[in-house]
C-alpha cells in the first residue's frame, strides 16, 4: 500500500501536472507548524497537549517521507524517537514533565531524527529551563508582591499555571522545533 502512496506522490510530482515538489514540502511545512503552535497554544491555556496532536505529527511524518523524503531513513528516525521517549520516561515518573509533553517531544524527535536532535534537545533543555525559572520568579512574585510593592492588578495578569508552580514545557518544546526543524523542510 505504501508503495502505491509513494508511487502515486511521485507520479504527480514527476509530471508537475498536480503539484510541485515545492508546493508539496510548503503544505508539509505549513502542516508542521500549525500543529506545533497548536500543541503550544493549547498546553498554554490549558496545560494539556493532546494526544491527537502527537499522533498527527507522527502521521504526517510518514507522509512527508512517502511523498518527499523517500531517502530518509525511517528505522534511524523510529530509533531517535524510542531514546527520546525511554529518557523522557523519567521526568515523567518523577512529575516534571506531564505526559503530552513527552509524548510532543517523541514526535518532534521524529521529525528531527540523527541529524537535528542534538541542537533540538540542547535548543528545548535551554528553553525549557528558563521557562522553568521564569515560573519560580512568577511564583514568588505572586507569593511576595505585595511586600515589595506589586500592585495587586499587575499580579492578576500572572498566567494561572505559573501562580500554582506549574510549567507548559510543550511551549518551549514547540519553540525549540520551531526553531530548529525549518532546516528540515529545505
Amino acid at each position: 500500500m505504501f508503495g502505491v502512496i509513494n508511487g502515486l506522490g511521485r507520479a504527480l510530482i514527476s509530471r508537475g501536472t498536480a503539484v510541485s515538489t515545492d508546493l508539496v514540502n510548503h503544505i508539509f511545512s505549513g502542516l508542521f507548524i500549525v500543529l506545533v503552535i497548536y500543541a503550544m497554544v493549547t498546553d498554554t491555556r490549558y496545560l494539556r497537549i493532546g494526544n491527537s496532536i502527537s499522533f498527527s505529527l507522527v502521521g504526517l511524518f510518514f507522509l512527508y517521507v512517502l511523498l518527499v523524503k523517500p531517502d530518509i531513513s525511517i528505522s534511524q528516525h523510529l530509533l531517535v524517537a524510542f531514546g527520546v521517549f525511554a529518557v523522557g520516561f523519567v521526568p515523567f515518573v518523577l512529575r516534571w514533565f506531564a505526559g503530552g509533553d513527552v509524548k510532543l517531544m517523541t514526535a518532534l524527535a521524529l521529525w528531527a531524527g540523527p541529524s537535528h536532535i542534538l541542537p533540538f534537545a540542547a535548543l528545548s533543555g535551554l528553553l525549557g529551563g528558563s521557562l522553568g525559572l521564569a515560573v519560580l520568579a512568577i511564583g514568588w512574585i505572586d507569593k511576595y508582591g505585595e511586600g515589595i510593592g506589586m500592585p495587586t492588578s499587575a499580579r492578576r495578569i500572572m498566567p494561572h499555571w505559573a501562580k500554582r508552580g506549574l510549567c507548559p514545557y510543550g511551549l518551549a518544546i514547540g519553540s525549540a522545533a520551531l526553531i530548529i526543524m525549518p532546516s528540515q523542510f529545505a
